[in-house]
């Protein structure tokens, strides 16, 4: 039996190489821009997230500080004593870096930070770079708690009841003070979808004192429509909402003397609290949450039955 042990000629394998190159040139020239776009897509995904993270982080800080102040004309902001800036492209606190450095990869950050006298606003802006030229840039604004603000002439701005107000002073001669401008929260509600109010704020209105028990939203609608304290806090309560309380000015603020001695391990209050009730508590003053307010702690800190009333 006669075998067949012919193998490949070299024009053969000459054309064999041919064809495979030019069809890796092919799979080459199909791929290669979808590499490109795929890639440029997750840079600019990487950047967009880096920004808009680092947005966010410093709007929370802002919208939780009672005391800020905009330096270094506008690169960085101090928040409750706390410091946030740039260094060397990324964002560093008082403390030091607030996220670890491999979270950048090759980005760097720049930050703007505006805010005018008489607006309770910062506007914040994060730059995201790449070799030094800008890749991304990402705005919000947010409010803090407390805006101590004033307009040119010194003054606080005419908007109604202003922060740093006196709200009342009690029966028992312990004054409250106003955290919040009821006018301009409306009136930012109304330029926005709506905006939160924060637990322990303190407003007030021709129709009476407001302070807010729980986070509770104020609408687009009810800023368009100049809702009052005391609506407001109806509307609340018509959706079982107790949010926003109306301070009783007529009644006692309590304080340590208005308890009694600890029996057999229970709280015993000689003139008990109730929702909304005030309490002086180390200088420091308090806000009753809870309807069965009778069985409140005496120890207000760390409680889940009072709030810290923000006092400017």
């Amino acid at each position: 039996m006669l075998r067949n042990n012919r193998g490949y000629t070299l024009v053969e394998v000459m054309v064999t190489l041919t064809l495979l190159t030019i069809f890796i040139a092919c799979v080459v020239a199909i791929v290669s821009p979808v590499l490109r776009i795929y890639n440029r897509t997750v840079s600019v995904a990487e950047d967009q997230s880096i920004a808009v993270n680092i947005a966010d982080y410093l709007a929370g800080r802002v919208r939780l500080s009672t005391h800020f102040e905009v330096t270094d004309e506008g690169r960085s902001i101090v928040l409750d004593g706390v410091k946030y800036t740039m260094q060397d492209g990324y964002l560093v606190t008082s403390n030091g870096l607030v996220f670890d450095s491999a979270y950048y990869g090759s980005a760097k950050i720049g930050l703007e930070f505006e805010h005018a006298d008489n607006n309770p606003f910062v506007d914040i802006k994060v730059h995201v770079f790449r070799e030094g030229e800008e890749k991304y840039s990402y705005s919000l604004t947010a409010r803090p708690l407390v805006f101590l603000g004033k307009d040119e002439e010194g003054e606080e701005p005419g908007n109604g009841y202003d922060v740093g107000d006196l709200a009342f002073e009690s029966i028992n001669n312990i004054k409250v003070y106003l955290s919040g401008n009821w006018q301009l929260a409306k009136q930012y509600a109304a330029e926005h979808p709506g905006t939160l109010l924060h637990p322990g704020m303190v407003y007030k209105d021709h129709t009476g004192i407001g302070i807010i028990l729980w986070t509770c939203w104020l609408s687009n609608i009810g800023g368009i429509n100049d809702i009052t304290l005391v609506d407001y806090s109806e509307d609340l309560k018509a959706n079982n909402d107790l949010g926003c309380h109306i301070i009783d000015t007529s009644e006692k603020i309590l304080t340590v003397e208005d308890q009694g001695p600890n029996e057999w391990g229970h709280i015993i209050w000689l003139n008990p609290p109730k929702l909304g009730s005030l309490f002086l508590y180390e200088g420091k003053l308090y806000v009753c949450k809870s309807e069965g307010g009778e069985w409140a702690a005496r120890n207000p800190i760390g409680s889940g039955e009072w709030v810290e009333v923000i006092q400017p």
